[in-house]
């Protein structure tokens, strides 16, 4: 059985009350306070093993799956475990995760993807960005509208372009990504960038590290069968896990099997490398739907006391789900799983709630965060910083950009393309509900108000499909116009949970669109390419500088990737020149050739036999020639720099740290920030 469909759409929900501190199971008034589980002098894993004692056989079921349905007789409320906030606190599955939007906080702020926030190189920002969601998730627990424990960070290195995915991850690098769940996690959990060392006792709230382990595939991925070689699996599968679960206390073990046994049965890798090599303490939840998939999909188990007995042997202590709520009850009955294998996921799941004050009384909670503390106007300009930061440009042919003020006043501005006006599209996935979405469109005529004499609009296609009379009605905007920002790219109907990519191009009707409106725009004017999508695209026709024969050239290409709220206002900033771009790609860009040499579903990292390595990391020579589009870190800027690098200790070359002085110098005209790689 599972509680994950409905027979019927559930009732819409009731208004939301003013903000109210939630019921907790130590709360004075609630009749426990003196029960050992309570008594703030005992250890947290002694109260956790009180709690566990005192919970009948027949109770047990009761405390797995995602939502804890509430155990009076021991004052425990309904409790949600599965909460988002990738990049902002975010509901995904009203009922069944624990955010609520509405009443006191109807909006929380939406910051860009993960995969544009690690295009700034920058881990402060990570932390400034962890740190706003943290205060956030936790202000929205505190306000009974969302729980303790959230699902995030995505921390699976994107190592290949096509998976639906990869907009949530930092890119194809496993290093660059432990940076990133190293800073995310530390400042999430403590709701500040850099938390006081020793951690304080308590955290704000709990961080996740997903999806363990080698999830790098959408398609079938309830019954896909990683296979890993050891040395892919230690320096680029294992790489960002290693570093997260030394941080947070939460792991998700994902739907696929490594190498024949799925992972959250998979007791080699649950136990052996997370808790044994990891020394990973924290609880392990399985993905929603995971254990079911044990037995349904992968056909690992036979009986449902098997795939119990198989995923607490492993190791999981907590299901996104309800396979062991529906079943465990009846099979402890029957004597085929026993309360011994159950206890132990049990106290680690209570330990972790101690150990985020769940258990503690009112006037012991340290983070008193409430509706002041959310959509705050600092985290909206921190919003607009982290968009800024990871704006990549791509192309610049002869400092088209910042846009002069003086090209377009008096004159035209058009904005084209599918993501020209797309606000729901610059929020990516896993998002939750920003008080307001800019879109390109949007800031552009807030930017070139008082400058242009109109700024004008045209869709001209959709992302996959062509509009009848849209590329003319484009050209018919783009015929006098001194710039013509072209936005174009994809959105979660070509990438996303469940959808891999079958083709790293540019879907074609926005290549059509592209060779209209190249033929239409003036040749005095400034033509720019904006591209918003979670991956990268082949770009390789538009990187010249050569136009073809009446066709206007592409002057300077932006890559945007999902800004979040403000993500059209950052990229307005850069194209103007009050933000001067940083970025740099986390991907690589590759020909859309490289996606049919190799299969998404081939996890090995180097060359295999005729098909292509993956990554920067791997891919070398003639490979790279022939498939590599634009390299791993590539970013142009407006302004010079030149920097000095030198070996910190002369004649420590062979010692095992190499400590290096850099030194790195804004020449240009424009202030700016650098990162070296």
């Amino acid at each position: 059985k599972t509680a994950m469909t409905t027979a019927s759409p559930p009732p819409p929900p009731p208004p939301v009350p003013p903000c109210t501190y939630p019921p907790r199971p130590c709360d004075a008034d609630g009749g426990h306070a003196d029960a050992p589980w309570c008594d703030e002098d005992r250890s947290d894993s002694d109260r956790a093993r009180a709690f566990v004692r005192a919970v009948h056989d027949d109770e047990l079921h009761l405390l797995f799956g995602n939502v804890w349905v509430g155990l009076p007789r021991l004052g425990l409320p309904q409790t949600f475990w599965w909460n988002e906030a990738l990049h902002g606190v975010a509901s995904v599955a009203p009922g069944q995760d624990g955010v609520v939007f509405g009443g006191d906080l109807p909006y929380a702020t939406s910051f860009p993807m993960p995969l544009v926030t690690t295009a700034a190189f920058d881990d402060e920002l990570v932390a400034s960005v962890g740190a706003a969601v943290g205060t956030e998730a936790r202000a929205f627990a505190n306000c009974n509208q969302g729980g303790l424990t959230y699902w995030a960070p995505v921390i699976n290195a994107g190592v290949d372009a096509r998976w639906g995915r990869v907009q949530e991850s930092s890119g194809e690098d496993p290093y660059v990504t432990a940076r990133y769940a190293k800073s995310f996690v530390d400042a999430f959990q403590y709701t500040s960038p850099t938390p006081p060392i020793p951690y304080p006792r308590r955290a704000a709230v709990s961080a996740c590290c997903k999806h363990f382990l080698a999830y790098n595939v959408e398609a079938n991925r309830l019954a896909f069968d990683a296979s890993v070689p050891a040395q892919d699996m230690a320096d680029t599968y294992e790489v960002a896990f290693k570093t997260c679960t030394s941080k947070a206390s939460c792991t998700m073990c994902s739907y696929n099997a490594v190498n024949g046994i799925p992972m959250c049965a998979n007791k080699e890798y649950l136990t052996g490398v997370l808790r044994n090599r990891f020394r990973f303490d924290g609880y392990i939840t399985s993905d929603c739907g995971a254990v079911n998939a044990v037995i349904d999909q992968h056909k690992y188990t036979n009986t449902t006391a098997a795939t119990i007995n198989a995923v607490l042997e492993a190791g999981m202590t907590q299901e996104c789900g309800s396979y062991l709520y529906y079943n465990l009850a009846a099979a402890l009955k029957a004597g085929t799983v026993t309360r011994t294998a159950v206890v132990p996921a049990l106290e680690n799941q209570i330990k972790v709630m101690m150990q985020l004050g769940y258990f503690d009384s009112r006037s012991s909670q340290r983070y008193d965060y409430g509706p002041s503390s959310v959509n705050t106007a600092a985290h909206a300009a921190l919003a607009v910083r982290a968009a800024e930061r990871g704006v990549v440009l791509l192309k610049n042919s002869n400092a088209t950009l910042p846009l002069r003020t003086e090209r377009v006043r008096g004159a035209a501005v058009a904005v084209v393309g599918p993501n020209a006006n797309a606000t729901k599209t610059l929020l990516g996935s896993y998002y939750g509900r920003p008080e307001t979405i800019t879109s390109v469109y949007d800031a552009a005529r807030a930017a070139f108000k008082d400058v242009a004499s109109a700024v004008r609009y045209a869709t001209g296609s959709l992302i996959t499909a062509r509009i009848d009379g849209g590329v003319e009605h484009a050209c018919k905007v783009a015929a006098d116009a001194a710039l013509v920002v072209a936005v174009v790219g994809l959105d979660e109907t070509v990438e996303s949970e469940g959808r891999d990519r079958t083709s790293l191009a540019l879907p074609a009707p926005q290549v059509q669109l592209l060779e209209g409106v190249r033929k239409c725009t003036p040749r005095h004017a400034a033509l720019v390419m904006v591209v918003v999508a979670g991956g990268t695209v082949d770009l390789h026709a538009y990187l010249e500088d050569d136009a073809d024969a009446g066709a206007h050239r592409i002057d300077a290409i932006v890559w945007a990737g999902y800004g979040g709220q403000a993500g059209g206002t950052a990229l307005v900033n850069t194209l103007v020149g009050s933000s001067t771009p940083s970025g740099r790609l986390p991907l690589t860009m590759y020909t859309d050739a490289y996606a049919l040499a190799r299969p998404i579903t081939l996890l090995t990292q180097r060359a295999t036999g005729e098909m292509p390595a993956r990554t920067h990391r791997f891919l070398r020579g003639a490979e790279r020639t022939k498939y590599v589009v634009l390299p791993f870190g590539f970013g142009l800027t407006y302004t010079k720099w030149r920097c000095t690098l030198a070996i910190a200790t002369p004649g420590a070359v062979a010692a095992a740290t190499l400590e290096l002085d850099a030194v790195c110098t804004n020449v240009g005209a424009h202030a700016s920030t650098y990162t070296m790689l």
